[in-house]
């Protein structure tokens, strides 16, 4: 084992109990309720262009990295010109931002940039950061994500460990409750293995032994599979809650980065209905925070090609079938809320929602289209959900 792995676990086996007591606190139980349906999509940039995107397709919430490098840039001098010039955009288009405090910073610290942060010295600066992140903007109280899929090994270096992970969550949480105590904090953005269909859980289940739960106000995942088989990992992660209690308060669960990229299985009519299911499917699980992912195709040499067109846009910004679909599910759905799904054939989701006395159908079918009645108006059941008004 070389000095650096060596130190490293020593650090985690010490710290652990340490910072369980200094992160714990009583967090809020409602702050989803301010939240309206939750909807909100993920970006890689903070452009004014990009910025549009989410606002004109109706959203409410963006999902961006808030990394450490861009703002820590000399020891301990942190410059917010970037973060700054966001939080303006953000509040000029009424965008609630959560943030994804990650990840290394090689520059200063050495190393590579999705290194796990485990040695003492970078445990100590990255929950400086975290403090000083929350302590600037507390005012505009974002949603505060400890790192970004620790779970999986191209993000956390060489290897993931639930611990090590845990140590540094800790760690920032503590730092964070110490200069807003109020602040609202998720973890650990729980990452996927594309096309199983449940996620693999025991890295959470070795952060909740490890105390997670009473620590934060929120559990984030990232489901990644067909809209209607989501509610496999829902209820897997419910039980497991269940089994590791957060004192009173029963965890909600979030879904924070989910998409489909276009490609030769996916076209672009596909991309649009299986994310309106997404959302909806969702709402009939009380999922309060659904993130989709992404904004806009990229277009970056590092991006793997298989990842480069999850947008809702193309690279050139021009609308994709789904930024349309989304722009009109959004508008269609203000003001409602879900209220039960209808007895129907198991393929087919009749989604019925309220507001003030009105009632309204969200309606799709997994299966092969056909017609349906509801309440003796006809609907035509296709894979593109539709939204009629009873």
């Amino acid at each position: 084992m070389d000095r650096r792995r060596f130190l490293q676990t020593t650090l985690t086996t010490l710290a652990m109990a340490q910072l369980t007591a200094q992160a714990a606190h009583s967090a809020p139980t409602t702050w989803t309720a301010n939240l309206g349906h939750g909807f909100g999509l993920a970006l890689h940039d903070y452009s004014d262009a990009t910025l549009d995107v989410a606002r004109d397709a109706g959203f409410t919430l963006i999902r961006t990295d808030f990394f450490w490098s861009g703002v820590e840039t000399k020891r301990h001098v942190y410059d917010w010109t970037m973060t700054d010039t966001l939080m303006a955009g953000l509040a000029a288009r009424n965008l609630r931002p959560q943030f994804v405090l990650g990840f290394n910073n090689p520059d200063i610290y050495g190393g590579n940039w999705m290194d796990g942060i485990t040695m003492s010295f970078e445990l100590n600066a990255y929950a400086a950061f975290c403090a000083a992140a929350a302590a600037r903007y507390r005012d505009i109280n974002p949603i505060w994500e400890i790192y970004n899929e620790p779970n999986r090994d191209n993000f956390w270096e060489p290897k993931a460990n639930p611990a090590e992970y845990m140590t540094m969550a800790k760690r920032a949480i503590a730092a964070i409750r110490a200069v807003q105590p109020g602040a609202i904090i998720i973890a650990p953005a729980l990452g996927h293995k594309m096309r199983e269909p449940v996620l693999d859980l025991d890295f959470l289940e070795a952060c909740l032994k490890y105390g997670l739960a009473p620590l934060i106000d929120a559990v984030s995942i990232h489901p990644y599979v067909d809209p209607e088989l989501a509610d496999q990992t829902y209820t897997a992660v419910a039980a497991l809650l269940d089994q590791y209690p957060a004192g009173a308060r029963r965890l909600p669960i979030l879904s924070t980065e989910w998409g489909f990229a276009t490609n030769e299985f996916v076209d672009e009519d596909l991309q649009a209905d299986v994310l309106l299911r997404m959302f909806l499917v969702n709402l009939m699980h009380g999922i309060p925070v659904s993130i989709a992912y992404v904004a806009v195709d990229r277009t970056e040499a590092y991006v793997p090609l298989a990842e480069r067109s999850y947008g809702i846009v193309r690279a050139d910004y021009s609308p994709k079938a789904a930024f349309t679909a989304l722009q009109d599910m959004n508008r269609r759905l203000a003001g409602f809320t879900f209220q039960q799904r209808l007895p129907s054939d198991p393929d087919d989701y009749l989604l019925m929602f309220s507001n003030n006395g009105q009632s309204l159908i969200a309606a799709w079918t997994a299966g092969v289209a056909h017609d349906v009645a509801v309440k003796e108006m006809p609907i035509t059941l296709t894979s593109r959900p539709v939204f009629v008004m009873i």
